[in-house]
């Protein structure tokens, strides 16, 4: 998330940024695009989960809009927003990530709040150092490099930083096209829209192979049901409407389309797991433990948060606890080890024997006969 924090400092602060040239979405995909619209709409009406300012982010840059349903999102944020800048006061309640707090302003500032009220300017004044502070630790490259791309041109900085912008860029930009894969996706199909949003910038992309190769990856996934996440699609959203996050300091509020209708007696109803049973083996890996392996059968279409909980309620050996995140459930324990930021380790969600899942625990759904495997492993 420190590399929202970059992208957001700079988007607040420098106000205009020369618009970038994003990559063409062929013709005829105006349904798929409005369904996408839709259905990153109607996460909206989920009153359960914290408003996610990046949903609303993604939808402001869509062309477009519930301007009503917008509204009543935005004063959630807001109300969340002023829950944690009460936090921020408090040492005995938990921090929220600079990222997070920079996604926030980003979400105010795409509404045309007034940035420069007391409350906000002391949060961009905090992420300001932090961006001097913390840069070394920026992990997101695309993200990153977006911030690096605003810097660029900017007065605020010194020649000599400007010259390790520029070399920062050139190293985000070789990274990400060495990363683009046969079917045309960045690393991996969700980690794409960010790419895009970033390589977009230099001109001579829109007309090379990349571009039409990543968008016609996400455009295939998007056909595959791949995009449900809501996270997920708020930064696909951008990239449909030939926008990226760097858009935010030009938004308009006034004049937007108003023709997106969603009822408010609209049930967000989940992805029930119906019809056939299927057979599921989980594997828990401890770098000094023997394996763990428990095998249940369960209702076609799980996802693997389902199929953890029933593997806890059938098995007394195996417990298991997540974490909500703005992507949604994210594993910490397992059978009581947890996860520790000071020690770098994770849990990392593989297929076996050894494929790293793209998607969360709440997102993926393994198919019969599959083998996961819950492997505490370190960040490199």
């Amino acid at each position: 998330m420190m590399a929202y924090t970059w992208l957001g400092v700079v988007v607040l602060l420098l106000g205009h940024i020369t618009k970038v040239d994003l990559c063409d979405i062929p013709d005829g995909n105006n349904r798929l695009v409005r369904s996408l619209n839709l259905k990153l709409l109607r996460t909206t009406l989920d009153t359960s989960v914290d408003p996610n300012p990046s949903i609303y982010i993604g939808l402001r840059l869509s062309e477009d809009h519930s301007l009503q349903r917008e509204s009543d999102y935005l004063q959630r944020l807001k109300t969340q927003l002023q829950s944690i800048i009460s936090g921020l006061k408090s040492v005995k309640q938990e921090q929220p990530s600079t990222g997070i707090i920079a996604l926030y302003l980003m979400a105010l500032k795409s509404s045309c709040e007034d940035m420069e009220k007391p409350d906000i300017m002391r949060l961009i004044t905090r992420l300001k150092h932090l961006l001097h502070e913390e840069k070394k630790q920026i992990d997101t490259e695309a993200m990153a490099g977006m911030a690096f791309l605003c810097l660029k041109n900017s007065s605020l900085y010194s020649p000599t930083l400007t010259s390790e912008v520029e070399q920062a860029i050139s190293s985000v930009k070789e990274k990400i096209l060495k990363s683009q894969n046969k079917d045309g996706s960045f690393g991996n199909i969700y980690s794409t829209p960010l790419a895009v949003q970033f390589l977009s910038a230099f001109r001579t992309l829109k007309d090379s192979e990349e571009c039409p190769k990543a968008t016609n990856a996400l455009l295939e996934s998007m056909k595959q049901g791949k995009f449900s996440n809501p996270m997920m699609m708020s930064q696909l959203m951008p990239v449909l409407h030939h926008k990226s996050y760097l858009d935010i300091a030009d938004v308009q509020c006034i004049n937007n389309e108003d023709n997106l209708f969603v009822s408010p007696n609209t049930v967000v109803v989940p992805d029930v797991a119906v019809g056939e049973r299927v057979s599921i083996r989980i594997i828990v890996q401890l770098p000094s433990n023997q394996p763990f392996t428990t095998s249940i059968e369960v209702p076609s279409r799980s996802s693997l948060l389902d199929i953890l909980n029933v593997a806890e309620k059938q098995n007394a050996n195996f417990t298991f606890k997540t974490k909500n995140t703005l992507y949604g459930p994210f594993l910490t324990t397992v059978n009581g080890v947890t996860a520790s930021s000071e020690e770098r380790t994770y849990w990392q969600l593989l297929k076996d024997p050894n494929t790293p899942l793209e998607e969360g625990v709440a997102d993926y759904k393994p198919e019969d006969g599959e083998i996961i495997i819950l492997r505490l492993s370190k960040f490199a």
